[in-house]
């Protein structure tokens, strides 16, 4: 019983042995494909990132959200109007200023302000939720023109709103500024390392490939199992007598 899993463990162990070897066989062979298919692949994908190649630009502007509060005084019955946190107002802001920002009378607007037939960038919010903070996002292909719609969307913003969620107040926290770069512009780097890995993990492939599939005969279970031979020749060891110094 020992002898058998000593002799398994024999087995498996040449096969390994053998397994390696064939996969080092198999780098020195085919080694330039590996690397010749990761500069293919990362160059074809240079190519189509540059060429096909559409910057993006974003701008942001973040403000705090106050409901307004009116409130009789004097005599002559003249509306006094102050701006509060309400958190009533904070918790719908999450669900409500998404479908505010896409109004189509807010668009319709904006683009009359910037004298163009369609919106030249998406405006995104974010609502940090349980607060009045909101973010807005403003991304297009422009710089100048995300910029432009970002803020014509905050100054027509209440035209809608106050139908929506009442007279509103937007104390700025950030102002939004023109970008200098494409927020995109390092993309294609990852897009090219990720198509060099995917070509040297093909050529690696390969390899392993011809090192499972190559039929040779390598041990002597490889005679019996392939050739159906026990023996293929004897050679005989002769011992060489030494007179003097000469053999």
């Amino acid at each position: 019983m020992n002898n058998t899993i000593e002799n398994e463990k024999e087995e498996m162990t040449i096969e390994i042995g053998v397994l390696i070897s064939d996969v080092l066989r198999g780098i020195k062979k085919f080694g330039w494909v590996a690397l010749a298919l990761a500069v293919l692949l990362s160059g074809i994908q240079f190519y189509r990132t540059r060429v096909h190649f559409v910057p993006s630009y974003k701008t942001t502007a973040t403000f705090t959200v106050h409901t307004e509060n009116q409130v009789l005084t004097g005599d002559n019955g003249i509306a006094a109007y102050s701006y509060y946190y309400d958190r009533e107002t904070a918790d719908q802001l999450e669900t409500v200023f998404p479908h505010i920002i896409n109004n189509k009378i807010l668009q319709s607007k904006v683009c009359n302000d910037l004298g163009v037939d369609s919106m030249p960038a998406t405006v995104n919010a974010t609502c940090v939720q349980g607060t009045n903070m909101v973010t807005l996002t403003s991304t297009g292909t422009d710089a100048q023109l995300t910029y432009d719609t970002l803020i014509s969307v905050i100054d027509n913003y209440s035209f809608v709103a106050d139908y929506i969620i009442g007279r509103t107040k937007l104390v700025m926290i950030s102002e939004p500024e023109v970008a200098e770069k494409p927020s995109n512009s390092g993309a294609w780097v990852s897009s090219v390392a990720k198509a060099a890995l995917v070509g040297f993990a093909l050529g690696v492939l390969w390899i392993v490939m011809y090192a499972l599939l190559r039929k040779t005969i390598r041990t002597k279970e490889d005679i019996r199992t392939v050739l159906n031979q026990h023996c293929l020749g004897v050679l005989p060891q002769v011992v060489f007598k030494k007179y003097r110094r000469e053999i």
